[in-house]
């Protein structure tokens, strides 16, 4: 297989027979390219009778992105429908996967804190790590099916239903409307169960994402610093209590609602619903697993005589697999860091980091379907509404700081550390997403216009351009440049 970036990339594009979608944020080697290998054998095929052909990972500075087949991620939601039809929701093996795997990820992870693992030897650290990512797999394809179904996917299963009594665009708003307590409620509630105590780690979770897990001894100093930013204890107190009594009304309102759907709708609507819920609160567990990852990490890259900040341009199977203590794997990491390619299939994975900026200008050119001169575009919606401002585009952290409350927030994809920017943005437009997607959910709890899977919007816009947002119609439309 070829080694140059370029190379790689043309495979890829081949394979995929011009059905690519990507994701993008902030993604390390580590954190996010652990997850890649998942979609092939010997995890996807436990579910399922197919893999995602390959995969195209680039990363740099604090962003990164994923390439794929966009069929066979839309497979396995469409699949996982055909087996909830076939055999009952108590008997889809997705659904039954995913109660063991959280209960057995949160029993590692009471196991693994760090004030406890530092004590180990290295035999004992690889064995919890290959455990958590095998764990983190199965969290991966017990769930993929909750995130491609959109909007057009859903009108698709509605039609082929024998018996509907209802409006399909009723049906939509109630079917997608979040009736669960949201990460956010989760993530209040662990913070304020370690505040003012020793057992930060309790919580350490909560602040990893697809880039990094802080180290244990900045997770005080956050919490503290995220309570403050929150208006205190009690301003959280009131947050949760707002947040319960929402859930509450809605879910009497989806379950009422639900009551007058024919049998048919009635399996369509809680399969929605069972995707919503289970993309959000997957993240618990997928935050626990990659805390522990990266613990680890911190702690074999400090006895290995390794630059310690630098294990996110390692990958976890090169821990397993001791590669990391070879010789020359030090300087491998420093050339990552200024942009690495990865190309992935059932076969293993290609790290390259030739050709890197040509490599990704030509793969984000053969997937744009719209020239970056486009005056409008389409995406689905989010929550619908209008809004008229400047844009202001937000690929990671290191831009939070340019945002300014009542802009046009665009990015990738949003994630849970968005949330303060989301509350204060006018509109939010997205590459991508589906009913299911970060964005999609809060944005209709904060009932702010969005529109989500536009594909190329961050790369459309602009800094300062004046856009309209039409999410009642999921069209955006530049007016001023």
């Amino acid at each position: 297989m070829p080694k140059n970036a370029l190379k790689l990339a043309e495979k890829f594009i081949k394979e995929m027979k011009g059905e690519i979608t990507s994701q993008g944020g902030n993604f390390s080697c580590y954190s996010y390219g652990s997850i890649l290998p998942l979609g092939f054998t010997p995890y996807i095929d436990r579910y399922y009778s197919f893999d995602f052909v390959s995969f195209l990972y680039f990363s740099e500075d604090k962003y990164g992105g994923v390439f794929f087949n966009l069929p066979i991620y839309q497979q396995t939601t469409q699949e996982t429908y055909k087996n909830l039809l076939r055999f009952g929701a108590e008997n889809v093996r997705e659904f039954n996967g995913y109660v063991v795997v959280t209960k057995n990820i949160q029993e590692l992870y009471d196991s693994c804190d760090p004030f406890v693992l530092v004590d180990k030897d290295n035999e004992y650290l690889l064995n919890i790590l290959n455990r958590a990512v095998d764990l983190e797999a199965e969290l991966f394809v017990t769930t993929v099916y909750s995130e491609s179904i959109d909007e057009k996917m859903i009108r698709s299963m509605y039609d082929s239903l024998k018996t509907k009594k209802t409006d399909f665009d009723i049906f939509l708003k109630m079917a997608t409307k979040p009736a669960f307590e949201s990460f956010v409620a989760r993530y209040d509630r662990a913070l304020l169960s370690v505040f003012g105590k020793d057992d930060y780690y309790s919580a350490q979770w909560v602040f990893s994402n697809y880039y990094i897990t802080p180290d244990i001894s900045e997770i005080k100093s956050k919490t503290e610093i995220f309570i403050s930013e929150k208006g205190g204890i009690d301003a959280i107190k009131k947050e949760l209590k707002k947040l319960s009594d929402e859930i509450k009304e809605q879910t009497e309102q989806t379950k009422s609602f639900r009551v007058g759907l024919s049998k048919d709708e009635q399996v369509l609507f809680d399969y929605v619903h069972r995707a919503m819920e289970a993309r959000d609160s997957r993240k618990v567990p997928l935050q626990q697993t990659l805390t522990i990852l990266n613990n680890i990490a911190r702690i074999l890259f400090i006895r290995g005589g390794l630059p310690t900040d630098d294990f996110i341009f390692s990958f976890p199977q090169e821990l397993i697999s001791n590669k990391y203590l070879e010789k020359g794997y030090a300087e491998e990491l420093n050339k990552r860091k200024d942009g690495v390619i990865v190309y992935y299939n059932k076969d293993g994975w290609v790290i390259s980091t030739e050709d890197y900026a040509a490599t990704k200008k030509y793969i984000y050119d053969s997937i744009d379907k719209i020239g970056v001169t486009a005056k409008e575009f389409k995406g689905n919606i989010g929550c619908k509404g209008h809004a008229k401002a400047k844009v202001l585009i937000v690929l990671n952290e290191k831009d939070f700081s340019k945002f300014i409350p009542g802009s046009v927030l665009v990015t990738s994809m949003t994630r849970p550390e968005f949330v303060p920017l989301m509350k204060k943005a006018a509109a939010i437009v997205t590459d991508e997403g589906g009913v299911t997607c970060h964005a999609a959910i809060v944005s209709r709890e904060l009932n702010i216009p969005c529109i989500i899977g536009t594909k190329n919007a961050t790369r459309i816009l602009k800094d300062g351009d004046m856009v309209e947002v039409d999410a009642e119609k999921g069209v955006v439309r530049i007016l001023e440049k």
